[in-house]
């Protein structure tokens, strides 16, 4: 089982093509690294973008198991910021 993960850009009103990892931290350190990277666009341009969780896929089945609802779990200025308590 893997978890699915895309960020939205507010300025393109749209996500970004969907990525899987092993979990939520790993996905969250994952966006981090990107929003601290002052050559990246979630860098230069970090308050428009959210990492949200999408559900998960079985790769034994080959099933998604979707939220009703995206799940907002970050925000890349706040993780630039340093204000990991607001995730």
């Amino acid at each position: 089982m893997v978890v699915m993960f895309s960020v939205f850009d507010s300025k393109a009103s749209a996500f970004i093509q969907p990525f899987f990892t092993q979990s939520r931290g790993v996905a969250i350190r994952s966006f981090k690294a990107a929003a601290m990277d002052p050559a990246h666009d979630f860098h230069k341009f970090s308050g428009d973008f959210t990492l949200f969780e999408l559900g998960s896929f079985d790769m034994n089945t080959g099933k998604f198991d979707m939220h009703s609802q995206p799940e907002m779990l970050a925000l890349a200025a706040t993780l630039i910021e340093g204000d990991e308590d607001a995730i």
